[in-house]
């Protein structure tokens, strides 16, 4: 599957992505009775968002939707402009959002970036927790997340022929009534531990961005 195009999160007038979500209130297209008519590889459920953060208030300040037919309606007075004949986007929008949750944001990769944003493939990593669109407070966990980066690394670092190994579990699974050989479980157990690591630095996440609306 193709990387997924993730919603972004202006704070402190740096840009992050979003790279996890807990609670509800978070602005999308069929909040305003818009549906994408269609969708792109990297883009599965057919949308795409900026959120900002100003002054303790949460916004959303743009939004991008896969469009190739349907006559859009404006959105508080911004007219949407299409984008490479497949997506329209709406710019400058400063709508607040009524969210009352949590998102983890994500910014300076170290690694490259899979499917979806993973906190591990990120320096900085920081929870964001908000009540009815305000701010409440922060949390930074890249200093946890590194230390379960550095775990996960030393265990790929002890398998002999590590990329090899991860070439046949691949193939393995396309075939997964093979049985598992020695190389498999070795593979597959770091594979295991490196998903149980991925969001043990908190609880109740679900990784973004969601493949469908």
């Amino acid at each position: 599957m193709t990387q997924q195009t993730p919603d972004t999160f202006i704070y402190k007038e740096q840009e992050y992505v979003i790279a996890g979500l807990k609670g509800d209130g978070l602005l999308k297209p069929m909040d305003f009775n818009i549906v994408p008519d269609g969708f792109a590889t990297s883009c599965y459920r057919g949308y795409f968002c900026q959120y900002t953060c100003h002054k303790n208030a949460l916004f959303l300040t743009e939004l991008s939707i896969f469009n190739e037919t349907s006559q859009l309606p404006n959105i508080h007075k911004v007219v949407p402009k299409s984008i490479l004949d497949v997506f329209a986007r709406y710019q400058g929008l400063k709508i607040q959002c009524s969210f009352s949750g949590s998102l983890i944001i994500v910014r300076n990769p170290v690694d490259p970036v899979g499917i979806l944003p993973s906190p591990l493939e990120f320096e900085e990593v920081i929870e964001v927790n908000f009540e009815q669109g305000w701010l409440q407070s922060e949390k930074d966990y890249s200093s946890q997340v590194h230390t379960l980066r550095h775990i996960i690394d030393e265990i790929w670092s002890k398998l002999d022929d590590p990329s090899e190994l991860t070439e046949k579990f691949l193939d393995w699974m396309s075939k997964p009534e093979q049985p598992l050989d020695e190389d498999m479980r070795k593979i597959k157990k770091y594979f295991d531990e490196r998903d149980r690591l991925e969001w043990s630095f908190v609880e109740g996440y679900e990784q973004q961005p969601p493949i469908s609306s």
